[in-house]
């Protein structure tokens, strides 16, 4: 388990901003054959996944790595009704995120997993815009938001907003005297400083949804799939949807610098060559 993998940020810093240690990490275990399973997210390099997936293929090393939201109890029961045409043709859907003291890389990966498990594979172009105003927390300055929209190859459309919540904050003089209220319709607690959860609004033709993904029970359902892919030696989630969301998330970044669309390269222009 590669969980300690990048470097908590110093003082009033951002997470995200260092750099990963993954590929270190988890190449002596990957060259060993030994299962290995990395917190979200895969790499902040796409040419180190493209590295460790090419480790894990070559060395029969069973490799795992994403969102816990992916094994929420909401997203799955969401990829049931979608496999069982319960909502026509999707034309896409639209998403909110609180993203906390964080970069976009570091936080998109638990909303656009949720998405990419009922959408599956298939992002063809990215563009993000952040917005303009900063959000300050201590002498750090965040953007308020960031606006994405991905478009897959068959048309479908996914909109995200992050919007900067404070998760990683400390509960500062700015939320004393405001209670914690209860997150309907689980028992989750949610402090004061936390406005924002998972948001996914799903359109197609004969329906429509949303879903508000607490998170419940998904990390433990996220060990249970590592266990299970252990004992049954097949991958538990295509390395190939790993990759296209690795590289999604980077083009992302990218997008945010260039203000254009960026376009992802086929997954298997892109997986490595044994």
């Amino acid at each position: 388990l590669i969980g300690g993998g990048r470097r908590q940020p110093a003082g009033d810093g951002i997470w995200g901003q260092n750099k990963d240690d993954h590929l270190l990490l988890s190449r002596p275990f990957l060259e060993q054959g030994l299962p290995v399973l990395i917190d979200k997210p895969f790499a902040d390099e796409l040419d180190e996944a493209i590295e460790m997936v090419r480790l894990a293929r070559s060395h029969g090393a069973l490799l795992m790595s994403c969102s816990a939201m992916r094994y929420a109890s909401e997203v799955m029961a969401l990829k049931q009704v979608v496999d069982e045409d319960g909502f026509g043709q999707i034309a896409g859907a639209s998403c909110v995120m609180g993203m906390g003291v964080s970069t976009l890389k570091w936080y998109v990966i638990h909303i656009l997993e949720a998405v990419h498990v009922p959408f599956g594979p298939g992002i063809e172009s990215v563009v993000a815009l952040p917005s303009l105003a900063p959000n300050v927390v201590g002498k750090q300055g965040i953007p308020r938001s960031h606006g994405l929209i991905f478009r897959w190859r068959d048309g479908r459309i996914v909109t995200i907003l992050m919007a900067a919540d404070e998760t990683d904050a400390a509960e500062g003089s700015a939320h004393e005297g405001r209670a914690p209220r209860i997150l309907w319709p689980t028992a989750t607690i949610v402090p004061p400083y936390l406005p924002f959860h998972y948001n996914i609004r799903i359109y197609g033709d004969m329906d429509w949804a949303d879903v508000r993904t607490a998170g419940k029970g998904c990390y433990s359902n996220k060990l249970r799939a590592f266990l299970r892919m252990i004992e049954t030696g097949q991958e538990a989630i295509p390395l190939e949807h790993t990759l296209e969301l690795t590289q999604a998330i980077d083009l992302a970044e990218k997008s945010l610098e260039s203000g254009k669309v960026e376009a992802l390269r086929p997954v298997d222009e892109i997986m490595p060559r044994l």
